[in-house]
């Protein structure tokens, strides 16, 4: 155990990393950026081979704030965390792999949970789940710490890493560490023993505060190891006395847990891969022929071609939807003429109700997408487990001089429920950048008294169909955000607070 001092820092993040030097930096620079800055860094290298620790410290090397530890040899992830442990100065203990990174508030966010719950030893938080390399991202929620937590480790665990976690520094000593003949569930052998010990002895940040990556080198790719080991912390539990009063109701829990890993494998192995299935592009016809050539023409430059483009006009646009289609040519093409003077969100709707693909992504005619924009759309929209109920892309916008600008968008993060706070934080601004499955467009509406249609509009009736929790039968699947600029709007297209 290290000496602690009164000058102290209140946390040590301790960082294990083993060949990261392509991810380690963003990890240190994420703690940096801290709205609390009362922390000490504390980098173990387990013996890289790629240069990680000299990386570190040539960028570092004269920062107080962060100390680098090196081991002669590789000794694995549960005893590179001990070597941070012990090295620690700090009464409370935060873990970030190397490939994940902090929001800016979230060591403000732990150390409020446990000043809230002093009785507590240990915090955890939910998180952002990114699909690494493709930028894809949503948020998940843990399970909620007003549950039976000894219970609920029993059965498997419901904490998702070792990133989300703050544990107090007495509590991990009291408990003895991570125990390092384990490479891939010494984590969770630490919050087994944390259960079975403690009285509830976790307590959760109720918003996401990482960014977790799925990364194709995790040492949890060693899926027959992290089931072994798995397998070896469940039984160490049950054979605990404090988990007697608990062995009738964990029938099977072996078997469930081997298929949360299986469906693990499942998911890292669609990571990339593109489900087919058919686009119905929409686009308000409602402007001259020059501006909706220019968006037909966006769309004719997609990497995907499995689409159908519905041109929806008025009595007046009708003539230039239909000078557009004739010069494109395009059996691709269809034009729906609507006699009377509908506005802009009548006519997206309608388009969006007659459209015939599983995938229905509006444009409108004043933006445009970036070739790849459907694609990873489509991409997006591949997620085996459960199928978001929305995705939406990153965007830039139109400048007087031409270059794009891009718009803000971490504001735009909803909570983990992500209905909580829609209403005072609307997103996403834009219909351009948004896809959603078709049977859900029947619930789609305009805002009273609104003749237009907006992104919020839309994404408002796709998150109304969201199951709560506790109902095991209701619509499954959360937002998906794809963070990468691939829409260019129109200034008059978006809010001022960018989509």
């Amino acid at each position: 155990m290290s000496d602690m001092s009164e000058s102290a820092s209140a946390f040590s993040v301790v960082i294990r990393c083993f060949n990261r030097r392509d991810r380690v930096l963003d990890a240190i620079d994420s703690v940096l950026r801290q709205t609390d800055q009362d922390f000490e860094v504390i980098v173990v290298d387990d013996a890289s081979t790629d240069g990680s620790r000299d990386q570190v410290a040539a960028r570092y090397g004269s920062d107080a704030r962060v100390r680098i530890i090196q081991h002669p040899e590789n000794q694995g992830a549960g005893a590179a965390a001990n070597t941070g442990v012990d090295a620690a100065r700090g009464g409370l203990i935060a873990f970030l792999d190397s490939d994940d990174t902090y929001l800016p508030d979230c060591l403000a966010g732990h150390r409020a949970a446990l000043d809230a719950a002093p009785q507590a030893a240990m915090s955890y938080c939910d998180y952002i789940q990114v699909w690494d390399p493709y930028g894809l991202e949503r948020v998940i929620a843990c399970g909620t710490d007003d549950q039976d937590q000894r219970l609920a480790t029993l059965k498997g665990g419901f904490i998702h890493s070792q990133s989300l976690t703050v544990v107090r520094r007495d509590a991990f000593d009291l408990i003895g560490g991570f125990d390092a003949t384990l490479s891939i569930s010494h984590d969770f052998d630490l919050w087994m023993r944390l259960a079975l010990s403690l009285d509830r002895p976790f307590v959760q940040v109720r918003r996401p505060l990482v960014r977790y990556a799925l990364s194709a080198d995790g040492v949890t790719k060693r899926y027959d190891q992290w089931w072994q080991e798995a397998k070896e912390v469940l039984g160490r539990g049950r054979r605990h006395p404090a988990a007697m009063p608990y062995l009738s109701r964990l029938i099977d829990v072996d078997k469930k847990v081997g298929g949360n890993i299986i469906a693990r494998r499942g998911v890292e192995h669609w990571i990339g891969q593109i489900r087919p299935q058919r686009v119905s592009v929409v686009i308000p016809a409602l402007f001259p022929e020059k501006v909706l050539m220019g968006a037909v023409r966006s769309v004719q430059e997609q990497t995907v071609s499995d689409l159908e483009i519905l041109l929806v006009a008025n009595s007046a646009f009708g003539p230039a939807a239909r000078a557009v289609r004739t010069t494109l040519g395009d059996d691709r093409l269809t034009l729906v003429e609507i006699s009377g003077d509908i506005g802009l969100g009548e006519a997206l709707l309608k388009g969006m109700r007659l459209a015939g693909a599983p995938l229905v992504a509006p444009l409108d005619p004043r933006d445009r997408w970036h070739p790849a924009y459907l694609e990873e759309q489509l991409r997006a929209n591949s997620f085996p487990a459960e199928m978001p109920v929305f995705t939406y892309a990153d965007g830039c916008v139109a400048g007087p001089d031409g270059d794009p600008a891009p718009l803000p968008h971490e504001h735009l993060w909803p909570a983990t429920d992500p209905r909580q706070e829609f209403d005072r934080m609307p997103y996403p601004n834009g219909v351009s950048c948004l896809a959603m499955r078709s049977e859900l467009v029947p619930s789609v509406t305009r805002a009273t008294g609104q003749d237009v249609l907006t992104g919020a509009d839309i994404a408002a009736a796709c998150l109304g169909h969201m199951a709560p929790p506790d109902d095991p039968g209701g619509l499954r699947g959360s937002p998906v955000r794809i963070a990468r600029p691939l829409v260019t709007f129109a200034p008059e297209t978006v809010l001022a607070d960018g989509c």
